[in-house]
């Protein structure tokens, strides 16, 4: 409306998800908030974010208490935000997608925590389950539907942690990749079509060797790179980029490098915690660094993609010139 209230009928749709015994008034402020996961702009003006929404609602006299928390999704045109009162800005011209959050640990489902848009569609994660997948909103259905076009659980990698012998070998609650965090998609800089990076930071490649022993996984990290060829829809598995520099193409002869751990030994690579493609190179962060330690200086990966995945560079931030000759070591900020 004028008066700034662009998303009155989100709030309505949401309510509605409630008994209805419930009134507006109902609603307890303050064990209710709302945050935004993430926002994004496409190169075309359109504007998605992501948002997480709890809500409750109590009426002692209807005996009726219940709270809800739902991930939303709302995309607008950049062209359509308009002014309104007293310098605020509004739109009426938008659309919105809403998931219900529930459960926890290795049963939670939730949604859109990573956002990423490919011309017009929208892409997001989620979890069903155990592992994460990568879903998509579509601008030709006015993103009204949500489509599943990855699940992690298909991949080889996953089978690793949930088939026999190695899943007696791993706690339950150990079986996670965090699949989809972060997720982005570009120009695929060698060909007409696309590609797209989903990060997947708490994989551990020392899962991929047949385990003997009990294993806590280490949050080493992963990169998955799939494309879509020009005027396709399906995306195809290109390969995979993992902590300390290996690739889906020489990961196999250096399973020695990852080590297996306990609680009391873990390391933190949290390879592909972010990264970036340009002309064809991805680079990747790496802030636990490579090494025996907990922590390790940070690293940096640089890989050249086209016909196969090269590791062209590393950087090490205790290399990096600072002034006053500093340097930068593992725990830094």
């Amino acid at each position: 409306t004028v008066g700034g209230d662009s998303f009155i009928d989100i709030r309505l749709d949401l309510k509605n998800r409630f008994d209805s015994g419930f009134a507006v008034n109902d609603l307890i402020e303050s064990d209710s908030d709302i945050s935004i996961n993430d926002a994004q702009i496409s190169d075309s003006g359109f504007i998605a974010v992501s948002f997480r929404v709890k809500l409750r609602y109590n009426n002692a006299g209807l005996d009726l208490d219940a709270t809800k928390i739902f991930n939303l999704i709302t995309i607008f045109n950049m062209s359509d935000i308009l002014n309104g009162r007293s310098g605020s800005k509004y739109v009426d011209d938008y659309s919105f997608y809403v998931m219900e959050e529930s459960g926890s640990r290795q049963q939670k489902s939730s949604s859109g925590y990573n956002i990423s848009f490919s011309d017009q569609d929208v892409y997001f994660d989620r979890r069903e389950s155990q592992f994460g997948q990568v879903w998509k909103l579509s601008n030709s259905d006015n993103y009204s539907n949500a489509t599943r076009v990855i699940n992690f659980a298909d991949t080889s990698d996953a089978l690793n942690y949930i088939n026999f012998p190695n899943s007696q070998y791993i706690n339950e609650v150990n079986k996670r990749a965090a699949f989809g965090v972060p997720i982005k998609i570009f120009n695929d800089y060698y060909s007409d079509g696309k590609i797209m990076f989903v990060g997947a930071q708490l994989f551990d490649p020392f899962v991929l060797n047949t385990l003997s022993a009990p294993h806590t996984p280490n949050p080493i990290g992963a990169v998955y790179i799939y494309k879509q060829a020009v005027e396709e829809t399906e995306w195809t598995y290109f390969g995979a980029t993992y902590g300390k520099g290996y690739t889906s193409e020489n990961i196999s002869a250096n399973l020695s490098e990852y080590s297996g751990s306990q609680i009391s030994n873990k390391q933190y690579g949290l390879f592909g915690y972010d990264f970036d493609y340009k002309d064809g190179n991805l680079l990747v962060s790496e802030p636990g660094g490579n090494g025996n330690n907990e922590l390790n200086v940070p690293r940096a990966y640089l890989f050249q993609i086209q016909n196969s995945i090269t590791l062209l560079e590393t950087y090490v931030a205790s290399n990096i010139s600072l002034p006053n000759s500093h340097t930068i070591s593992a725990g830094d900020e």
